[in-house]
Formats: C-alpha cells, structure tokens, sequence
C-alpha cells in the first residue's frame, strides 16, 4: 500500500480508519523511512505491517498515523 514510498513523512487517517479488510501486509511500509506518526513514532523495519497502521498512540500504542482533524478546511498549503 505505501511500500517504497521513501518519501512520505506523514500518513493522516479519520477515526473510520481500519485494516479490517487487509489480508495480505507483510510489506505495507517497507521503505518508508521518514514516516512518523503523530506521537513522534518513527518509522522501524521490524514493523512494516499492518501491525503500525493505525493513529499513533505513542509509547503504549505506537503507530504511523496522524489523525485527521475535521475541522480544517482548505487547500493544501491552507490558505
């Protein structure tokens, strides 16, 4: 799903998020070493499956997920 993109820094999801449907991830991030998520969990090769796809929780929950704040609107650059 986001394997190889060596690139990407930030992943934002809603609440309405979920893997449930994901059969196969056993790569889903490899390569993608500059993700962080919210809570400042970085990006580990160890885990590089759906294990991590989820909004971070930080230490108790880490993950590469940024939650998605509604309530902004706007362009990317938000002007």
């Amino acid at each position: 799903m986001f394997s190889g993109c060596n690139q990407l820094e930030t992943i934002y999801a809603g609440e309405g998020w979920s893997t449930e449907s994901v059969t196969v991830s056993s790569n889903m991030f490899i390569g993608c070493a500059k993700l962080v998520g919210a809570q400042g969990s970085a990006y580990d090769e160890i885990h590089v499956d759906a294990s991590y796809a989820h909004i971070d929780g930080g230490l108790d929950n880490p993950g590469y997920f940024t939650e998605k704040d509604d309530t902004q609107r706007g362009d990317v650059n938000g002007d």
